[in-house]
């Protein structure tokens, strides 16, 4: 194969010492060790506007940064003005797009960092692939990450992230439901009915942050899972 530039930012192995024990010169190649350009993305630490990564990390974070070319990648808002793609409209969008190609897979990876997609790319392929059979694409909940479809997974990080910060201790759905709206409507989300969400929303946002903090942030744990927080 050529020498060509390694742009996943991978170090070649290392070439072994051939050399006998008879004093031969070693055939031991000088190795250049390929260090990746800075990537241009944004860093999933709330806040951070460092953006230069080193293996698809933030050097000051060691946050996971996102590839710029997904965080601008042009997406049609969702319809009916709601927070997420229906499966069916997530196909549509894809499909303008050639399959195999970088484009397509770039929209994909742009839904799920916008949280228009609640699934892992890899099932979203899947989605594809059936509708390429002739499978008909059935427009219920996405069930992918385990995320309802409120918030986005980096939207849930930051409120963890925030509830770290502020040192904020939980006690009820209510100061769950709390922290839900506040993350809404830091993003300008105004509209009363999309502040409105059922009880099992709650629930299972309540289940997610336990699940990504210690019990520590948790009042009266017991009672607490006897409310239905576990």
């Amino acid at each position: 194969g050529g020498g060509g530039g390694n742009d996943e930012g991978e170090d070649d192995d290392e070439e072994e010492d051939l050399s006998d024990n008879n004093g031969e010169k070693s055939k031991k190649r000088k190795k250049k060790h390929s260090i990746p350009a800075p990537k241009k993305g944004i860093c999933s630490a709330s806040g951070c506007t460092n953006q230069i990564a080193r293996r698809g990390l933030c050097v000051k974070h060691g946050m996971q940064v996102v590839d710029s070319k997904i965080t601008s990648f042009p997406l049609p808002p969702p319809r009916d003005g709601g927070n997420v793609y229906k499966k069916s409209e997530c196909v549509e969008i894809a499909k303008q797009y050639k399959k195999g190609s970088s484009q397509r897979r770039l929209a994909l990876e742009a839904m799920i960092y916008r949280g228009y997609a609640k699934n892992s790319l890899k099932s979203l392929y899947r989605l594809l692939l059936n509708d390429e059979k002739g499978i008909p694409i059935v427009d219920d909940d996405w069930r992918g990450m385990g995320c309802p479809s409120v918030l986005s997974a980096k939207e849930i990080d930051e409120v963890i992230e925030r509830i770290k910060r502020e040192d904020i201790r939980l006690s009820s759905d209510d100061d769950v439901r709390q922290l839900v709206l506040d993350a809404l409507k830091a993003k300008g989300v105004t509209d009363e009915s999309k502040l409105k969400f059922s009880a099992t929303t709650v629930k299972n946002y309540g289940a997610i942050f336990k699940s990504k903090l210690s019990t520590v942030y948790w009042k009266n744990d017991i009672e607490s899972q006897q409310q239905g927080l576990v």
